[in-house]
């Protein structure tokens, strides 16, 4: 048997069980399928996944109304995801959403198009760490709207290339996401 969801659907769901880091899971095409329970997942503080080709989404809309500890999130080397965030699953978009989320570092994930889909998330942020991402190639202010992000760090060029989804992006926020800006250097300083 091929391991495509870590939780489907669980009616007696154990909140104690907590995912650390996940590597090597060729054949997981997503977290969690069917309808996400309030409560589920709510106690998750940090989630690593590491080379999963075959996961298409990470996060329904759903699932990020639930993840209300989390701290820590790491996406490595997951081709095929395209956003971190799928809007298909509900009609509702009130956020902000990962409230607590302190730190994102998104790796080799050559289809990533967008963080949050547009999305209002993680209103304390700290720091974003992003490498070779190449189609991103537009921020929304949605993505770092935190007023506490301390640093962006990610290559010279993509930095100089970046556009925003947002016509209203203010000079002052601009400046700000500047100052905070790391080079990412290419001897494999990825760590935020």
């Amino acid at each position: 048997m091929k391991l495509q969801t870590i939780f489907e659907d669980f009616q007696d769901f154990d909140e104690a069980i907590v995912l650390g880091s996940l590597h090597y899971m060729k054949n997981m095409e997503r977290i969690w399928k069917g309808p996400v329970r309030k409560g589920s997942l709510s106690n998750l503080k940090s989630l690593a996944l590491h080379t999963c080709p075959k996961m298409t989404t990470l996060f329904t809309i759903d699932m990020f109304r639930n993840l209300l500890n989390l701290e820590e999130l790491i996406v490595a080397d997951c081709p095929k995801i395209d956003s971190l965030a799928s809007l298909k699953s509900s009609s509702s978009k009130s956020g902000p959403f990962l409230r607590i989320l302190k730190k994102i570092s998104l790796f080799e994930l050559p289809e990533l198009v967008s963080i949050s889909s547009g999305l209002c998330i993680a209103p304390n942020l700290e720091r974003m760490v992003i490498f070779y991402s190449p189609k991103l190639e537009k921020l929304s202010t949605m993505d770092v709207s935190s007023t506490k992000l301390k640093v962006i760090k990610r290559e010279k060029e993509w930095w100089d290339a970046l556009k925003w989804y947002e016509s209203d992006l203010s000079t002052e926020h601009e400046d700000y996401l500047a100052r905070i800006f790391i080079l990412l250097r290419k001897d494999g300083d990825l760590m935020a």
